[in-house]
């Protein structure tokens, strides 16, 4: 059943809701650990000069979303190498766009950014009844996510967009698309 009391018919239906990290054993160590790890722009956690954090159990201030904490498998290994460069003397702010893919049916679904429910979505590339399509997702004058089933090359395109700081046009959607 949906949201506007539609239904559809569907021999499985998956639903990914999202974890919590589990911090309970960390809950007397005074340590900040409010819906994941509060950490700095070098992942070290907050109030603390050595102890650090990666992975989905870190939140970091994010340039783009505000506090984020992101929970797919390529955020381990990239706020790893932002720890190492901080333990090695080179650090350098963690400040990555999220990105999650999945493989569903032959098909390659991927996200980059983030949507928040109240956020437009227009169709950038083909459309809901085809095969492959790109998707943007914006408000407030800022383009905030992209969503791709195929068309991977147009959406990496639509990814550097994203990256670039593209604008949003409220009511017609990014900035190169809008009427001029």
């Amino acid at each position: 059943m949906l949201d506007d009391g539609s239904s559809l018919d569907a021999d499985m239906v998956v639903v990914g809701i999202g974890v919590d990290p589990a911090l309970g054993w960390l809950a007397s160590s005074g340590l900040p650990v409010d819906g994941g790890m509060c950490c700095d722009a070098s992942l070290r956690v907050c109030g603390s000069d050595s102890i650090y954090a990666v992975g989905d159990v870190a939140r970091w201030p994010s340039s783009r979303f505000g506090s984020l904490r992101l929970e797919h498998w390529t955020n381990a290994g990239d706020s790893a190498l932002t720890v190492a460069a901080a333990l090695t003397g080179t650090p350098a702010p963690f400040d990555p766009l999220p990105y999650v893919w999945s493989d569903q049916l032959g098909a390659r679904l991927q996200v980059f950014g983030q949507i928040r429910p109240a956020d437009d979505l227009v169709y950038v590339e083909g459309g809901p009844e085809e095969a492959e399509f790109v998707a943007a997702s914006g408000g407030d004058g800022t383009l905030r996510a992209v969503v791709a089933l195929g068309a991977r090359r147009a959406a990496l395109r639509w990814e550097r967009l994203l990256r670039s700081g593209l604008p949003w046009v409220d009511g017609h959607g990014p900035a190169e698309l809008a009427p001029r």
